[in-house]
């Protein structure tokens, strides 16, 4: 007797946690830092958050368009050259030559319930602190950077889908 009770009651734990468990999407992300005020196809392919709760992670994935991305190399050489021609340092800006078409980025969940996510980015960045905080039934996000050495923050707003 006291089996079957055992039995049941992890069946009805497995039957609790697993009807817990769900993915969010939240698609065709934008910003209006450049005062955009939806979606731009012409700047990305894809831009969502997908949170998931049972693996307790938010994952950002990007896909940048070619035409973008051929333009931002483009400004990319244009601003190094200025620098060769006035003698002014470039190399730190080397680096951004290469621009990777699908980007992504894993959050770890710090806190969630029926409306509101707070998640740190999974990387132990020395220099960077990241972290957002997701209101899921307005789908709006606030993502922080900020530099741990001079304490400074940027908040970027996004608005999805």
């Amino acid at each position: 007797m006291s089996k079957l009770i055992l039995i049941i009651f992890f069946s009805f734990l497995t039957f609790v946690s697993v009807s817990y468990s769900k993915i969010i999407i939240l698609k065709d992300c934008y910003t209006d830092i450049k005062g955009y005020r939806s979606f731009d196809k012409n700047v990305y392919e894809d831009y969502k958050f997908i949170v998931d709760t049972n693996k307790n992670i938010v994952t950002l994935i990007y896909v940048w368009t070619d035409k973008e991305i051929k333009k931002q190399l483009e400004q990319v050489e244009m601003i190094i050259k200025k620098k060769k021609d006035t003698g002014q340092k470039y190399e730190h800006l080397e680096s951004l030559r290469v621009m990777d078409k699908v980007n992504t980025g894993r959050f770890n969940i710090n806190f969630i319930d029926n409306n509101y996510v707070t998640a740190e980015l999974d990387e132990k960045n020395i220099l960077l602190k990241q972290s957002i905080n997701i209101i899921l039934q307005k789908k709006n996000i606030s993502y922080t950077i900020e530099n741990k050495q001079d304490k400074t923050k940027k908040i970027i707003n996004y608005f999805c889908k």
